[in-house]
């Protein structure tokens, strides 16, 4: 696969039967940054294949990827795997130019992020004392609370009902 710095293609030349681009393209490329929530360690594959029909060009194709995304329960960031199977423009009346897919491309992927995510099902999250991360230590706040010290919902376990 070739590393594209845009997804600039050139549609002159195109053969009766389609050309079949493959490729990877990073996720700043796509003018997608990183912030608190997704952090992107490896570049967004794709393979596209552009034919012509009458005046226009038809972009059919996958892209793939992973990103790392930030856990809402305990904050850590997790791998996410990003995926589009079903990529498909149409651009008109660009025969002979070169038609960029960046826009819609970047749309696409955007799509993909979850909107709320968990590094694992078995995620136990922070403590809501001291906000240490449960799935790494025990705190001593969380034993307190196992023991039924300072918990307010305490004299609801002695309810007979």
């Amino acid at each position: 696969m070739s590393a594209f710095r845009t997804l600039q293609f050139p549609t002159a030349n195109i053969p009766p039967d389609g050309v079949t681009h493959a490729g990877e393209i990073t996720f700043q490329d796509l003018a997608i940054d990183p912030e608190d929530r997704f952090a992107f360690p490896s570049p967004l594959h794709f393979v596209f294949t552009l034919t012509i029909v009458n005046d226009d060009v038809l972009v059919a194709g996958k892209l793939s990827g992973v990103i790392e995304v930030m856990c809402d329960r305990c904050t850590d960031n997790a791998p996410c795997k990003v995926a589009v199977d079903d990529v498909f423009h149409r651009y008109e009346n660009v025969v002979g130019e070169v038609v960029d897919l960046t826009a819609d491309i970047r749309e696409d992927i955007l799509l993909t992020f979850p909107q709320s995510y968990l590094c694992s099902d078995a995620c136990r999250g922070l403590c809501p004392s001291c906000g240490g991360n449960l799935n790494r230590e025990r705190c001593a706040c969380s034993a307190a609370a196992d023991a039924g010290q300072d918990n307010p919902w305490r004299q609801l376990d002695s309810l007979k009902l």
